[in-house]
């Protein structure tokens, strides 16, 4: 059985998300390890690389054409900038047709030179530096990090995923269960009005544990489903929302493999 919860955590985990950023769609990449360690008060200063790709596509993101270019260019500056600068890469964005590189240094000296240095192989690429003081860290916390929604999308994927490696067909329906959990009962009374009619067989649970003090109100939601991307997707936003309305947390679902025939 197949379950997606919360991230886990290392000292070095780069993973990527969509999201929307300013209006704009927006791919990030963007290092869950630094969590740990940020902020880090031996790096102050934000130095920002901004690429202009030479031909995006139409949603602002980079095409595969240019992408082998795209990480060679990221390659050379991570190489540089995190050695002669002492830098921490904490991340990049696509979006509306850059790339931003960001990293986090002990001071801004050397780094424009730096940056030059990493890109006088790739002359034919226009792009800018800017240093800035963020001692809190708070463009990896509030922009570079997902957001709980964002990062139950990112869930999502890594169980889709987990599933094809054991040769799941994601398209056959199966038994699908979401856990979500409150504060109160009323809550989650809240919740499961707003979903009652969307054909989920409901069980609720009670936590047992004295020491659990928050979120000890459980409801379980089991439906027969697809799993392929659009449509769990879909029905996991769905879920978290209406969680959240209530002030409740959603926690994940689990599903068994369904071998292709």
């Amino acid at each position: 059985m197949t379950r997606g919860r919360a991230m886990r955590e290392s000292e070095n985990e780069w993973d990527f998300f969509l999201c929307e950023r300013e209006g704009a769609t927006a791919s990030i990449l963007v290092n869950f390890g630094l969590r740990g360690v940020a902020p880090d008060r031996s790096r102050p200063w934000r130095l920002t690389v901004q690429l202009k790709v030479r031909n995006p596509s139409p949603n602002g993101l980079s095409n595969a054409e240019e992408r082998p270019r795209l990480d060679q260019i990221d390659d050379a500056l991570g190489a540089l900038v995190t050695g002669a600068c002492e830098a921490r890469f904490a991340g990049r964005a696509i979006r509306s047709g850059f790339w931003t590189f960001v990293y986090y240094a002990p001071n801004a000296s050397r780094f424009e030179e730096t940056v030059d240095h990493a890109m006088r192989d790739f002359r034919d690429y226009t792009y800018s530096c800017a240093a800035d003081r963020d001692s809190d860290w708070s463009h990896f916390f509030h922009v570079l990090l997902p957001t709980k929604r964002e990062a139950q999308q990112i869930m999502n994927r890594h169980v889709l995923e987990q599933l094809k490696r054991h040769g799941d067909d994601l398209t056959m329906p199966r038994a699908v269960s979401h856990f979500i959990y409150f504060n109160t009962p009323f809550d989650r009374a809240k919740f499961l009005e707003s979903v009652e009619t969307d054909g989920f067989e409901i069980t609720e649970s009670e936590s047992q544990d004295d020491s659990v003090r928050e979120r000890r109100h459980g409801a379980v939601l089991r439906r027969e489903d697809r799993v392929d991307f659009s449509t769990i997707q879909k029905i996991v936003l769905h879920l978290f929302d209406r969680a959240s309305e209530a002030d409740g947390e959603y926690d994940g679902w689990e599903t068994q493999v369904i071998e292709s025939e």
